[in-house]
């Protein structure tokens, strides 16, 4: 199959290549930077660590990564038509900021419960996952306007960034002998945090202009049945390394 070609003229083959790429050197990484924690905080912090970043993509990508699909879908088809993308992009992050403060309030609000269950005497680490929610909520909403967009490079650059910082840190906290679990949560949390604000700030230009405006009410019924289905898959997928701590 031809490989199909950007507004410009120029393929899509080669960036499309290159987020592939991004996404193997970020796995590849992630495992490293297990094996690092493991061997620094031992059995049971490697566990609440664990836990954080499975509960951080649960949440995280289970509850926003509708938000990224159903953003990339209607940037395309405004780019597709040669509209502006401003009215759209502002209407969406409006809802947007609404589930994340809903959902910030929430884990607030339960924070002392579920960290004494999943993370006894490590209250660090569940404010590392608050970091780490809000990091990979920004992170699908500006992902889903630069995929939309065609801007693919500046869309691989994220896990390019996440993995690239949070090995850094977990080695540099290996090498100077800490061996607090909240410190190595904290880093993969603040990793994603800073990919995240790169990715935001490559999406600013798309939330200006002009252009077909959207009833935030269409978002919102578009979205109900995504998150319901990401948030299981994400439960599936995820979902053990919480089940063990909290049955522990």
């Amino acid at each position: 199959m031809a490989a199909q070609e950007q507004p410009g003229g120029t393929s899509t083959a080669t960036p499309a290549a290159f987020v592939a790429a991004s996404q193997v050197f970020n796995g590849i990484v992630a495992l490293f930077y297990l094996k690092i924690v493991e061997s620094n905080v031992g059995p049971a912090g490697f566990g609440s660590v664990n836990a954080m970043i499975a509960a951080m993509f649960v949440l995280g990508s289970g509850l926003f990564q509708p938000f990224e699909q159903e953003m990339s879908r209607r940037v395309a088809e405004r780019v597709a038509l040669g509209e502006g993308t401003g009215p759209q992009v502002r209407s969406a992050a409006a809802v947007f900021g609404g589930c994340v403060a809903v959902l910030l309030a929430i884990v607030v609000a339960l924070g002392p419960v579920v960290s004494a269950r999943v993370f006894p005497g490590e209250p660090g680490v569940y404010g590392a996952l608050l970091v780490g929610v809000v990091a990979f909520a920004g992170t699908h909403f500006a992902r889903g306007v630069l995929a939309g967009a065609g801007r693919l490079p500046a869309y691989g650059i994220w896990f390019l960034i996440e993995g690239t910082v949070k090995i850094f840190a977990a080695l540099t906290l290996g090498m100077v002998g800490v061996t607090s679990s909240w410190a190595y949560a904290l880093a993969a949390g603040m990793a994603a945090l800073m990919a995240g604000v790169v990715a935001a700030v490559s999406a600013v230009a798309y939330f200006r202009g002009d252009g077909p405006e959207m009833d935030p009410a269409g978002v919102r019924s578009t979205l109900g049945g995504l998150v319901a289905s990401s948030l299981l898959l994400a439960l599936l997928i995820n979902g053990a390394p919480i089940a063990v701590k909290v049955l522990a």
